[in-house]
Formats: C-alpha cells, structure tokens, sequence
C-alpha cells in the first residue's frame, strides 16, 4: 500500500521443504506444500521512501505475522499507520479445499489454524517498534477501502469474511472505523447461503465529488455458487449491508476469482 511518503509492505519469511518439493516434482503434492513460513517471533514491516531519500525503514512489531492483504495506509503527523488483515502465523497446503491434481476439490476441509484478523499497526517516527491493535477478531481476508481514500484515513474496510470452519468465505462484513482515533466502531455482517462463495467485496461510493471521505455507497459482491452452476453478482447497500443484496445479477458459472475493481468514472 502507498501514503503520500512511503510504499508500505510486509515482509513475509518464507523456507523450502525439499522434501515435499520432490514429491511435487513426482505428482504427490502442491508447490504449496514445498513451502512453509519461517517460525519468528516479530512480524517485520518495510517503509520504503518515495523520494528515494532516507533509506529504507525496517518496523519489528510486538507479535509474529503473515499477511498477504493489506488494506490501507495513511500517516498522521509523523506516524504512518497500516490497517492489514493478518495471521500469526500460517501452513501452507490445502488452500481452498485444493488437495492437488490427484484428489478432489474439497472446499469443506478445516483451516487447522487461528483465523486471520483485521488489526492496525502504528510506526512512529523516532522508533523501529509497532504495536498491533485488533479492529475485528472475524475470520476475514481481501480488505478494501474507498478507492480514492487509499492512502488516507477511511471510514470503513470491507472484507469477506468466514463465519463457519472451512475455507470458503462465506459472508461480507463491513469493519466501521473512527475517524479519530485506533479503534472499530461498529460492524456488520452479510452471510450468504449454504454452498456459496464469496470473493472479494469492492466499494462503489453515491458521492459525485470523488474525494468524498464518507461510505455512502454500495458493495459489490461476485458470488459463486458451483451446485447450482452460476455465479451472482450482488449489490448490496453500504448503510445496511447486514440487511442483503438490493439487486442481483444473475451469470453462468464464473471461476471462483479473488480481485477485482470498480471504474466509478464509467458512471
């Protein structure tokens, strides 16, 4: 993520099974499985000067973590702060029921290990510590913010979220945040029926002027749903969304897909 001074990114310490990464080559497992994360006892965060001007910053923060997703950051004074959905630590393998080219697809399988949690870091100028404060203790990934907010204080972070055990997510929750200070104000939750998955939720903002700091708006939401053979795309309202979809779009089955974006200069 980017603040106007810094590219901002975690540093993910990662280690080889060479054993697991023949059975790869002989069909016997994933490349995931080849690959674990080092054991430590700090997570480490890298500020990296825009300007080219500085050096490069490394942060050790007061607990282990690995993230993949970040959602936003922004700085206040001389602090930057980075909001990031993050595990403690995190085995590869299974991802999403994937058992490799041999076994089924088993969606259904357990995680194994603690959720991952949307949570704040803050970095003080004069210091190469953080802290980390928990914002949602839900089990969630794929966090997004108001486009034109990036890089600054937001309101609110949607992610999708997994209210049961196994892999898939199955809702979409929206984290309500303070504009003043480090801390969740609210939330609420939108799950989706049995058998559904869900992908990332993207923020479409109502407010004509495009540096608006408010969330009125809409999610949008692409849900798959394999028993029945299509796949959803759902519009729900920023202001309810724990109330459901206000419109959906029906499609043939899509692959399951992770990213996406919202062009608010189409409309």
């Amino acid at each position: 993520v980017v603040t106007p001074r810094w590219y901002v990114l975690v540093g993910n310490t990662l280690e080889l099974n060479l054993r697991a990464m023949l059975a790869m080559k002989l069909g016997r497992a994933t490349m995931l499985d080849a690959i674990r994360v080092k054991e430590q006892s700090q997570g480490v965060i890298y500020l990296v000067p825009r300007d080219g001007e500085g050096g490069l910053r490394t942060i050790t923060l007061d607990r282990p973590l690995f993230a993949v997703h970040l959602a936003n950051a922004f700085e206040e004074g001389s602090d930057v702060v980075l909001d990031v959905c993050g595990f403690r630590t995190f085995t590869f393998g299974h991802e999403f029921g994937y058992r490799g080219p041999h076994q089924p697809l088993d969606p259904k399988t357990p995680l194994g290990q603690a959720p991952q949690e949307l949570g704040r870091i803050r970095m003080k100028r004069e210091s190469n510590k953080a802290t980390w404060q928990t914002l949602s203790r839900l089990s969630c990934d794929f966090p997004r913010v108001h486009d034109v907010r990036e890089g600054h204080r937001v309101s609110a972070i949607y992610v999708a979220a997994r209210l049961g055990t196994s892999e898939p997510f199955d809702s979409v929750a929206k984290v309500g945040l303070s504009m003043t200070r480090d801390e969740a104000i609210s939330e609420s939750v939108w799950r989706v029926p049995a058998n559904t998955f869900v992908g990332e939720p993207l923020f479409a903002s109502a407010a004509r002027v495009s540096s608006s700091d408010t969330d009125e708006g809409y999610v949008l939401a692409m849900l798959s749903r394999p028993a029945e053979g299509r796949s959803e795309l759902c519009i729900l309202n920023s202001q309810s969304l724990q109330d459901g979809p206000i419109a959906r779009i029906r499609m043939p089955l899509l692959p399951y897909g992770f990213h996406g974006t919202w062009d608010g200069a189409a409309f």
